[in-house]
C-alpha cells in the first residue's frame, strides 16, 4: 500500500468510522478505512468465553432519530430485539426505579422527607443563578437531598472528578428533569411512567453488540485492519503506519482519540499540543463475570451511588439476550472508573465486585463464578471541565485548517451515545461528498 492515494482516509474502525465509510461507499467516493486492531468495532466489540458473550460494558441502541433507526435496521443482519428498560438505583440499602429524582418511593422515610423538602425549597428559588458547575446546578435544580444522595456521589464515582469541577455541557438528555408533581407523586407511590432517552432500547438477539459493527463492515470494500498510524505529514498529506506502509489522502476523517491523533502530527505547534494535554478522560475497568446460577435478577442494570461499593453501575447481559449465556446461567458486568493507572489484579477485582453484589442483595460467591473477563477501557468518558471547550476550539481550528475532520466520542471529544456516534460519522462523511 506504499504511496497509494485515496480521496478520503478514515482513521479508526469503531462505530463512527464504519458509519462514515458506509456513507462514502454509498456515494461511490474513493476512500479507505484503517483500523489499528485486528478487527473492527472499537468499544462496540464483543468477546466470547466458554459460551458467554461480553460487550465492552453496556452498549445498547437507543433511537431518537428515525433516519438512524432506519439505517441500523436496514444494515444489521441479525434480529434486533426491542426492550423496555428495567433500570434501578441502589442507595441507602434500597432499590428504587431510575431516575432517582422521580422515584423516591422505597427509600427510608427520613431520606424521602429530606429529598422532597429540599426539592420544594429549590423549586421556590428556581431561576436564581448558580455557579455554572454541575454540583451547583444539581443542588439548585433538585435540592440538597437528591444532590447529596444521588447526583453528587454517583457522578463523582463515574467521572472520578469532583462534581464542582464538571461543567453542565455534557448533560443534555442524559439527566432527566422533573417537576414538583412528579417528585411528590414518586415519593408516595411507585411511579409507572418511564422517562429518559433510554426508555426503550434495541439489542441483537445473538452475538452481542459486535454484530452491528460487523454488519456495517461487511458492506465495505476498502477496510484494512492492523494499521496503526504513527505519523501524519500535514504538508504532503501522507499517513505512515507502524508496519512501514504509507498512503496519501486528499481528505482525512479521524475518529481515533484526539491525544493519539495529535501525537502523530509531524508539524503541530506546541500550543496545539498544549491544548490537547489539557483534555482529560476517565478509564473504566469492565469486570465481566459468568455465573452458574440461573436466577440472578431480571434487572437490566443498576446505578450505584454508594461510595463503599466500588462500581458505579452494574448490568446483566443475560437480560439483554438469553443467548449471551449458556442455558441456565447468568452474567454481570460491573464498571469501575479510574484515572491514570490502577492497582487491582483480576483476583482483587472479582472479590470487590462479588462483595459489592452481596451488599446489594445478590447472593453470589466465588464458587458460582464460571468465567471472568476483565476489559480495561483506556478511553471511557471525556471529562467536561473548564478547560475542555477552549482547548477543543484551538485544536479544531488547527485541524480544520489542515483538512482534518474529527468525529465520534473520542475523535471529537464528546459524550455521545451509539446513535450519536453513527450520525457523527455520517455527517463527517457528507462533508466530503460533493
Amino acid at each position: 500500500m506504499n504511496g497509494e492515494e485515496f480521496g478520503v482516509v478514515i482513521l479508526g474502525g469503531g462505530m463512527t468510522g464504519l458509519s462514515a465509510a458506509y456513507r462514502l461507499e454509498q456515494e461511490g467516493v474513493d476512500y479507505c478505512l484503517f483500523e489499528s486492531e485486528e478487527r473492527v468495532g472499537g468499544l462496540c466489540r464483543s468477546e466470547k468465553a466458554d459460551g458467554f458473550t461480553f460487550d465492552y460494558a453496556g452498549h445498547l441502541l437507543h433511537f431518537l432519530n428515525a433516519e438512524t433507526e432506519k439505517f441500523v435496521k436496514e444494515v444489521v443482519e441479525e434480529v434486533l430485539v426491542a426492550h423496555n428498560r428495567r433500570a434501578w438505583v441502589y442507595s441507602n440499602g434500597a432499590y428504587t426505579r431510575y431516575p432517582f429524582q422521580r422515584n423516591l418511593h422505597g427509600l427510608p422515610d427520613s431520606i424521602i422527607k429530606e429529598c422532597v423538602l429540599a426539592y420544594v425549597e429549590a423549586d421556590i428559588d428556581r431561576g436564581k443563578e448558580h455557579k455554572g458547575d454541575f454540583q451547583s446546578w444539581a443542588i439548585s435544580t433538585f435540592g440538597d437531598g437528591i444532590a447529596r444522595h444521588f447526583m453528587i456521589p454517583y457522578n463523582r464515582k463515574m467521572w472520578v472528578t469532583e462534581p464542582d469541577r464538571l461543567t453542565c455541557d455534557w448533560m443534555g438528555r442524559f439527566v432527566p428533569d422533573t417537576n414538583p408533581v412528579d417528585i411528590i407523586s414518586g415519593a408516595f407511590s411507585p411511579s409507572t411512567e418511564e422517562v429518559g432517552y433510554n426508555v426503550q432500547f434495541f439489542y441483537p438477539q445473538k452475538g452481542g453488540i459486535e454484530v452491528v459493527v460487523n454488519s456495517i463492515a461487511s458492506k465495505l470494500t476498502r477496510l484494512t485492519c492492523k494499521k496503526k498510524v504513527v505519523k501524519i505529514d500535514l504538508e504532503t498529506k501522507y499517513v505512515d503506519f507502524e508496519d512501514g506502509s504509507s498512503c496519501s489522502y486528499k481528505g482525512l476523517i479521524s475518529t481515533i482519540p484526539l491525544p493519539e491523533l495529535t501525537s502523530c502530527l509531524s508539524a503541530a505547534p506546541r500550543s496545539m499540543k498544549g491544548s490537547c494535554a489539557r483534555l482529560i478522560h476517565t478509564s473504566v475497568l469492565d469486570v465481566n463475570i459468568g455465573f452458574s446460577v440461573a436466577d440472578l435478577t431480571d434487572k437490566h442494570w443498576v446505578y450505584v451511588p454508594e461510595p463503599e461499593i466500588p462500581f458505579y453501575r452494574i448490568g446483566f447481559p443475560h437480560n439483554f439476550s438469553p443467548l449471551l449465556v449458556p442455558q441456565g446461567k447468568t452474567s454481570a458486568y460491573a464498571e469501575i472508573s479510574y484515572r491514570g493507572s490502577h492497582r487491582w489484579n483480576e483476583e482483587t477485582l472479582v472479590s470487590l465486585v462479588l462483595s459489592g453484589m452481596n451488599k446489594m442483595g445478590f447472593a453470589v460467591s466465588e464458587s458460582d463464578v464460571e468465567v471472568v473477563k476483565i476489559m480495561d477501557i483506556k478511553y471511557a468518558y471525556v471529562i467536561y471541565d473548564s478547560n475542555r471547550e477552549k482547548s477543543l476550539e484551538a485544536i479544531n481550528e488547527y485541524l480544520e485548517a489542515n483538512g482534518i475532520r474529527t468525529a465520534g466520542r473520542f475523535g471529537a471529544w464528546s459524550y455521545l451515545s451509539m446513535e450519536d456516534s453513527i450520525r457523527d460519522g455520517i455527517k463527517a462523511a457528507e462533508s466530503f461528498i460533493h
